[in-house]
């Protein structure tokens, strides 16, 4: 059970890309993400440090453990302002030094930090001068940090009662299995905590992140599986039991249509290797189609009672075969569409259609003679003629209505997005929606974008540009605002400019620590910057250690893991340099405006290595590529069709009869669908090559039971009309099936197969034997007995 919802995707798709590189390529991609509720800041504050503490005494389980926003951790602050110090401009260092390194130019500086601290009306000017006395942040470009610390950095809501902390598990989550595991272990500790002081009892943990995706649609799959198989499999039953009252000749159908999917999927370990939460839906469409072959063996025993196995199986093959046939060729044609899930399903409903028939025809002619029943057969061997009256006026009811309701309301609309991907019930989807709205503004939506550097010892110099393109488009309004982490690449040049001044800072930090404490300031102020000197003081160690065979700095400790959540490398490690920024959009938290959004994907598709990463902007890519895979995969199936139905009828006039029941039945289920306001989604859109294969079988058992039958209308229906409907009926099942799973894609795409298989079957069972005897002319023939 694969529950990577990306691999069902294009991997060809920069928006797929993207998503991948932020899922994969950075630190905490894979982490358990807690969001922690009070009803006041500080006890959110406290229940949140409190919880961390826990988990990091479980170092069995978690790896890393983070905690508030990165720039509250002065340990961490201080590395990551050493690292933007050391990789800026060495213009702006200097210009600290040149202000602080002159006898009486530090006591001025303190001087005026004082004045600042006792008459700034601005809180973030205190906050700031409180832990950076000596201006070490007029180095760097402020309004750049904060407004990236703002959009990718901050861990808590405006009013401080959402606080959220982040788990790393010791190890990678390899499936979710392994997943579900880890986080019931994480809800034990979870509950010691909630035990451990009654004041925590109202705090409200919520969990989201990629280990609870993973362990919901991996255990959503395999529900789903067991649960619309078991389902299908019970309705079936209780249908055949309605229309035959006998439990043996059932019991052998279902046993081989075991034997068959058990076989089908040794191939799938084979070829495929998983299922995921497209191709799961293969076990139920397969289940419907199989059976019919089973039962049609089984009617033509009953009909023909005279025939030995080998005579029933002669007698089933041609139809059997030409369906199978056809229904093969039809999904091993979803190989060619873009969809890796929809490649899968196809692939898998290929091979079990075929294995069905084959298995089907060598085991259950023998069932169906052992079985047999002999008598009660009066009905199937009447012949007769049958007006014709009823089936034209339902013919012109039919082509009438449809046509008027496509007309009148018009094709059914494509609606685009990803949302279809999602499942229905996901507290994972919740809770990451409450997340983005409780960290995020109103009516300012913040999109994720992933920047690849072909050159990585230029990465500073491809963000700039990026910036002043991203500053063109916040002009022109298509967006609202942008943070790229410019500040925080290495620039290898800079460093070893920089070396001086930094060597100067760690030369005379006590200098500059007793002036600061001298004019009053509390040793509080001083942790930023001993943190940014300790980090120095190490770089500047590692490169005296080795100055013949220099290479690029490396950050301190205390900064490596945050600099990886927005820094980090393609694929395992080994790949392009990728940097995380963001951009700021109209819309609401975790819903950007479609209209600006398409704006903004469409600029910024000029810009080599530069995606956004969010499945809004990969809905609409989607939509795109699926609507021409379908046309493009269309006339292919429609050629093969063409060319199995002419090599199974060897005429044209059934050949046509054909492909008229198929195209009503398509125009049905869509002025159905207009009439009910449904819509085609990335999914659904798929049951249109799935109707041809599915529905081509009915005709073909039909006309091939008129022509053997001399058009005799009331014998086909009581004979072969019978199996059709139980075989038709059994696929509506089979998708309808499809309708209970978890998952939004699959359950409308069972519905929109039911629903096309319907009509479908009513056209062939209702109209289609007329329709023959009109082009044909009635021949009624007498019951045969012998063949």
């Amino acid at each position: 059970m694969d529950p990577d919802v990306l691999s069902t995707l294009p991997g060809d798709l920069p928006e797929v890309g993207a998503l991948r590189t932020l899922r994969d390529g950075f630190a905490g991609g894979g982490d358990l993400v807690l969001s922690v509720e009070a009803s006041e800041a500080e006890m959110a504050r406290a229940a949140t440090a409190a919880l961390a503490a826990k988990f990091r005494k479980a170092p069995a389980l978690c790896r890393a453990v983070q905690e508030g926003d990165a720039m509250e951790n002065s340990e961490t602050g201080g590395a990551l302002l050493a690292w933007a110090l050391q990789n800026g401009n060495p213009l702006k260092l200097e210009a600290v030094r040149k202000r602080l390194e002159m006898p009486e130019a530090l006591p001025k500086h303190l001087e005026h930090v004082l004045e600042e601290l006792a008459s700034s009306p601005d809180p973030g000017t205190v906050q700031r001068w409180q832990y950076d006395p000596l201006g070490l942040l007029e180095g760097v470009d402020l309004g750049q940090m904060m407004a990236f610390q703002e959009a990718g950095l901050g861990a808590s809501s405006a009013d401080g009662t959402f606080r959220m902390l982040f788990l790393t598990p010791k190890e990678k989550l390899s499936g979710y299995r392994e997943a579900e595991k880890w986080l019931k272990e994480v809800d034990q500790v979870v509950a010691a905590w909630r035990s451990s002081d009654a004041k925590f009892s109202d705090v409200v943990v919520r969990t989201t992140g990629e280990p609870v995706f993973m362990a919901e649609i991996g255990g959503g799959i395999e529900r789903d599986l067991s649960g619309t198989l078991g389902l299908g499999t019970a309705l079936i039953a209780a249908l055949y039991w309605f229309m035959h009252r006998r439990w043996k000749p059932l019991f052998w159908i279902l046993l081989l249509m075991g034997v068959s999917i058990l076989f089908s999927l040794s191939l799938a370990g084979w070829t495929v290797g998983k299922l995921t939460v497209m191709s799961l839906g293969f076990a139920s469409i397969v289940l419907g189609i199989v059976v019919d072959y089973g039962v049609l063996i089984l009617q033509e025993a009953r009909t023909h009672p005279d025939l030995d196995a080998p005579g029933v199986r002669r007698l089933a093959m041609p139809g059997i075969l030409a369906g199978a046939a056809t229904n093969s060729a039809v999904f091993f044609a979803l190989l060619f569409i873009s969809l890796p899930g929809l490649a899968e399903l196809g692939l898998l409903v290929g091979m079990n259609v075929v294995t069905g028939a084959l298995v089907m025809l060598t085991f259950m002619p023998h069932v169906a003679v052992r079985h047999r029943v002999l008598d009660g057969d009066r009905d199937a061997t009447r012949a007769g003629k049958v007006t014709h009256r009823y089936a034209l006026i339902g013919t012109v009811v039919m082509v009438v209505g449809v046509a008027a309701v496509l007309f009148g309301k018009g094709l059914p609309s494509f609606e685009g997005g990803a949302a279809v991907l999602r499942p229905m019930h996901s507290k994972a989807a919740e809770n990451w929606d409450l997340v983005q709205q409780r960290l995020g503004k109103a009516g300012v939506s913040t999109v994720p974008l992933v920047l690849t550097f072909e050159d990585a010892t230029k990465a500073r110099d491809t963000a700039a540009e990026m910036e002043k393109s991203l500053a063109k488009l916040r002009q022109e309004g298509v967006i609202q605002e942008f943070a790229l982490p410019s500040a925080f690449l290495p620039h290898e040049g800079y460093q070893r400019s920089n070396e001086s001044g930094m060597g100067w800072f760690v030369k005379h930090q006590q200098m500059l620590e007793e002036a600061v404490l001298k004019e009053g300031f509390t040793e509080e102020t001083l942790v930023l910057s001993r943190g940014v000197m300790t980090a120095w003081r190490k770089s500047l160690a590692d490169a005296e250690a080795k100055p013949t065979a220099r290479a690029a700095a490396a950050p301190a400790p205390e900064a490596q893991d945050l600099l990886r959540r927005f820094i980090g490398r393609e694929g395992t490690g080994e790949g392009k340099l990728v940097a995380l920024g963001f951009v700021q959009m109209a819309g609401q938290p975790g819903s950007p405006d479609p209209v600006k959004l398409a704006e903004l994907n469409e600029r910024l598709s000029s810009q080599p290595g530069v995606h956004l990463a969010a499945w809004e902007s990969l809905g609409q890519a989607l939509s795109k590529r699926v609507q021409q895979d379908i046309t493009r995969e269309m006339l292919p199936i429609i050629a093969i069709l063409l060319i199995m139905l002419s090599l199974a009828y060897r005429n044209w006039r059934d050949l046509l009869l054909s492909v008229l029941i198929l195209a009503l039945g398509v125009a049905a289920l869509m002025a159905t669908m207009s009439l009910l306001g449904k819509s085609w989604n990335l999914a659904s859109l798929a049951a249109l090559p799935l109707l041809l294969g599915t529905g081509i079988d009915y005709g073909i058992h039909t006309l091939l039971a008129m022509k053997r039958d001399g058009n005799d209308v009331r014998r086909v229906r009581n004979t072969t009309g019978r199996a059709v409907f139980f075989c038709g009926a059994t696929t509506v099942i089979g998708f309808m099936s499809l309708v209970v799973a978890d998952n939004r894609g699959v359950a409308s795409l069972g519905t929109a197969c039911a629903a096309g298989t319907v009509w479908i079957l009513l056209l062939v069972l209702w109209l289609l034997p007329h329709w023959r005897c009109w082009i044909f002319g009635d021949k009624p023939s007498e019951p045969r007995t012998k063949h």
